[in-house]
């Protein structure tokens, strides 16, 4: 994939990004609708991570956290027409949401004098930037087009989003 990312100003509201999100496209509201439904707690998952990466990563104007979001709602849709049964259709849901973060953003590093962020940071990009606002005046993204997806990485995030109850569900289906 050979993307240009571009950093805009991050929102700190994960209800308002997931509103955002939904504005993009109506198929996208309808699947949220429907996972809403069938695991209200999935929506949760997306909230957390918009918290922690935010919607400040960007390219041609979309936000990196909602390409993922998006392929993972696209996955639930087809578990959906499949008619595969719940814990396989969240299972889709969650496998490709963390895939897809790691695959977009595990190359991308956000850079502010010697400061450097990643999505592996224990600190979320907002408040990070807020941080180093203070002591830097410039915020560099760079995105290694050499980097391979890093497995680990989606393993690490969906270990830190995911709640117990959901993984002993995934770890039931599997």
């Amino acid at each position: 994939m050979n993307i240009q990312p571009d950093l805009s100003v991050p929102s700190s509201d994960s209800s308002l990004m997931v509103d955002r999100m939904k504005k993009q496209n109506a198929d996208t509201v309808r699947r949220i609708r429907l996972l809403e439904m069938d695991w209200p707690g999935a929506v949760d998952v997306i909230k957390g991570v918009f918290s922690h990466i935010t919607d400040g990563i960007v390219v041609d104007k979309t936000p990196l956290v909602y390409m993922s979001a998006r392929d993972a709602l696209i996955a639930y849709g087809e578990a959906l027409e499949e008619n595969l049964p719940d814990p396989a259709r969240l299972e889709n849901f969650i496998n490709t949401f963390f895939e897809a973060l790691a695959y977009y953003l595990g190359p991308i590093k956000v850079q502010s004098g010697n400061q450097i962020w990643t999505c592996r940071s224990a600190v979320g990009l907002a408040e990070w930037i807020e941080r180093t606002a203070e002591k830097e005046r410039e915020q560099k993204v760079t995105y290694d087009q050499d980097a391979a997806m890093d497995v680990a990485l989606a393993a690490q995030l969906k270990d830190r989003f995911v709640s117990q109850g959901m993984r002993t569900v995934l770890a039931k289906s599997a």
